[in-house]
């Protein structure tokens, strides 16, 4: 099992916009009538400068094209009302844009999986802290929600992400608890 060591180092830089996406997919366990709602997993590569050797959703920080594209998804979401961000007090439609459309591009590049911003449901925000810490960087992550395409397949990309696995909530938490 891999373990992380706390700093005591207090972090004074303003965390970086991130966005990460839990891809669900419904599976019938053996092909039999029951099903259960699975979610995928990457585990991180060990040259990665956050989070080396973690299990974790596929995601990344906002980058600049994805603020370059915001009007366009402004423009999707909006007819449909997708968006909790969109009416968040202090959060510009340009910055919301971008964690949906940066939430699209690192699930395309981490797990070739194509979803569009229109087909996220927004699900939970995490800060990491000014301390203790993990790590030497800070994130304020907006996680979304969203059904595994019929289609298409993920893959780990074998740079960012060196393995992949599906799993119900329950299994990957007796995953990691078995190392």
């Amino acid at each position: 099992m891999i373990t992380k060591e706390l700093s005591n180092d207090t972090l004074s830089e303003q965390p970086a916009d991130a966005a990460s996406v839990i891809l669900i997919r419904d599976y019938s366990a053996n092909h039999s009538t029951e099903s259960e709602l699975q979610t995928l997993l990457l585990c991180r590569s060990n040259s990665r400068t956050v989070m080396n050797n973690a299990w974790v959703f596929p995601g990344g920080k906002v980058e600049p094209a994805d603020l370059q594209n915001a009007e366009a998804t402004r423009k999707l979401l909006l007819p449909n009302s997708a968006s909790v961000l969109l009416a968040e007090p202090n959060m510009q439609n340009t910055a919301a844009c971008a964690l949906f459309n940066a939430a699209c591009r690192e699930t395309l590049e981490e797990t070739s999986v194509s979803i569009q911003p229109d087909e996220l449901q927004t699900w939970s925000r995490w800060i990491t802290p000014n301390e203790p810490s993990m790590m030497k960087k800070r994130f304020d992550a907006r996680f979304f929600i969203a059904a595994m395409p019929q289609g298409q397949q993920a893959t780990h990309d074998g740079i960012e992400a060196t393995d992949s696995q599906w799993g119900t909530p329950k299994q990957l938490l007796v995953n990691y608890t078995q190392g």
